[in-house]
């Protein structure tokens, strides 16, 4: 029955009402799919905040939205929420990189964002090692090796790499 009003609603264009229904959808039923929906419409309804708690509902059962939902509350003008979750995003990408280094770049990016500019180096570093390795494999990879050490400062290696990736583009 709510579902069926959350619906109508969303056709007539009242996305706060859509919202609030899909909101106490998933109270009432506790599925991550309803906080989701309900951000939808809130964002859709012009409110960010509201938007960017349903969100953060959202994220606790799906982490890879934690960036996303940072980037909410920042656009919110919420900044110690947005610091909390930019935080939750670090934890995330950290152990996804642990297990597939492409997400070091990800680190790295949000250890800059939270001013720590030592460890996005670190994880910067980190990223461009596991470009390198998967240039030896692929060479369309050394494109983003190029990107890393370019980043990182390092203007020879960068060049290097870029050399690597231009010969490969030729022989296509």
């Amino acid at each position: 029955m709510l579902e069926s009003a959350a619906w109508c609603y969303e056709k007539a264009e009242t996305y706060d009402k859509a919202a609030e229904l899909y909101e106490k959808l998933a109270k009432q039923k506790r599925e991550g799919y309803y906080w989701k929906e309900a951000y939808e419409f809130w964002k859709k309804a012009g409110k960010k905040e509201r938007a960017a708690e349903c969100l953060e509902m959202y994220a606790k059962d799906e982490p890879w939205y934690w960036e996303d939902v940072a980037k909410l509350w920042e656009e919110a003008g919420n900044s110690e929420k947005a610091k909390d979750a930019w935080e939750k995003a670090l934890e995330y990408y950290t152990k996804e990189a642990e297990e597939e280094g492409v997400f070091y770049e990800d680190v790295a990016k949000i250890y800059e964002k939270l001013g720590d500019h030592e460890k996005a180096r670190q994880a910067m570093v980190k990223y461009a090692e596991y470009c390198e390795k998967e240039a030896e494999k692929d060479a369309a990879w050394w494109k983003h090796v190029s990107e890393a050490y370019e980043k990182l400062g390092m203007k020879e290696k960068a060049e290097e790499a870029r050399k690597k990736y231009e010969e490969y583009r030729s022989r296509k």
